[in-house]
């Protein structure tokens, strides 16, 4: 009963697709093919910009199975091995057979757009006068796709010599190196750096939230502001611990190199632990109400800022990246 997990950089998301019809894997089981990559070992090369695949099959048997002496070959299903070995071989040979590497980099400006559009559905003023500016991100989007439409001709080219196929996939590798790193954080909710999100995802999420927990907060329904807080991202777990078992956990997830090789890669998070517990009533000596509307709200503004400093680090490296496509 395994749900098959293929994840990838996007640059080869739609290769994989492929290698994934072309042996069945889909039919083998539900199967989903996506990026970003994440905690599993696939993460390291991701770090150094590298177009990267993890396959990992994983369901309710499996999940007993995890990490214990149960975990042996003997309850493995042939067939499934068979489609799994099938599918990595086919990855592996189609990628060293290419002659250009086949690559779909339209898929990086899906990347962003996909980001845009979460940032506002979850915030539609995010973008307003004062709040977060996209404009380096847009910029260095719209850069990257006219240089992209003018290498298009290079990479796709018949009958190329050994030294221009050669030449053609060292650029699309530094352009990679140059532009991957800088599209995805790590997702720090219930499982730490379990999974990888665009860089405005984690600002989108938490944006929804203060905005809701402060408009409920000035309506006076305390119940729903605190249904809202459980939302950011950090409040998935810290809604259930003390003030030190809090501080302790965003120690160990956020100031200090992580145990899973994501320190660099981790967004910066927005503490509404202190309003939380004044608000439930379990602080003392909380904080007034006026205090928390006005702590809330600026802490949300601040997001507005992470959000322009996310733009402008993507940004900047879609506009490397396209530096580099234009020497093609």
């Amino acid at each position: 009963d395994a749900v098959v997990y293929v994840e990838t950089t996007p640059d080869v998301t739609n290769f994989i697709k492929r290698c994934a019809r072309a042996t069945g894997l889909f039919s083998a089981a539900p199967t989903a093919v996506y990026w970003p990559p994440s905690s599993y070992a696939d993460w390291q090369f991701y770090m150094a910009g590298v177009p990267v695949m993890q396959i990992a099959w994983w369901g309710p048997a499996y999940d007993i199975l995890y990490h214990t002496t149960g975990d042996v070959p003997g309850v493995l299903d042939p067939e499934c091995v068979l489609a799994n070995t099938r599918f990595n071989m086919l990855c592996t040979w189609r990628m060293a057979n290419a002659d250009v590497a086949p690559y779909t980099l339209t898929e990086n400006v899906e990347v962003a757009a996909a980001g845009v559009a979460t940032l506002l559905a979850m915030d539609a003023g995010a973008t307003g006068a004062g709040k977060a500016a996209i404009g380096a991100l847009e910029d260095g989007v719209a850069e990257y796709e006219a240089a992209l439409y003018a290498a298009s001709s290079k990479m796709t080219a018949k009958n190329l010599s050994v030294a221009k196929i050669r030449a053609v996939n060292a650029v699309l590798m530094e352009q990679a190196i140059a532009l991957n790193p800088h599209l995805f954080d790590w997702d720090c909710t219930m499982i730490p750096g379990w999974t990888g999100l665009f860089l405005f995802d984690t600002y989108a999420n938490d944006l929804k939230w203060l905005n809701e927990a402060i408009v409920a907060l000035k309506a006076g329904n305390d119940a729903a502001c605190l249904k809202a807080l459980e939302g950011v991202t950090t409040m998935e777990w810290g809604q259930y611990v003390g003030d030190k078992a809090y501080d302790t956990m965003l120690d160990h997830i956020a100031y200090t190199p992580h145990q899973l090789w994501g320190y660099g890669f981790i967004p910066q998070l927005t503490d509404v632990h202190d309003e939380y517990m004044s608000l439930a009533g379990r602080y003392d000596d909380g904080m007034s109400r006026a205090a928390i509307v006005g702590s809330l709200t600026e802490k949300r503004d601040a997001i507005y800022g992470f959000v322009t400093m996310a733009s402008e680090e993507a940004g900047t490296a879609f506009s490397e990246a396209a530096e580099i496509l234009r020497g093609m």
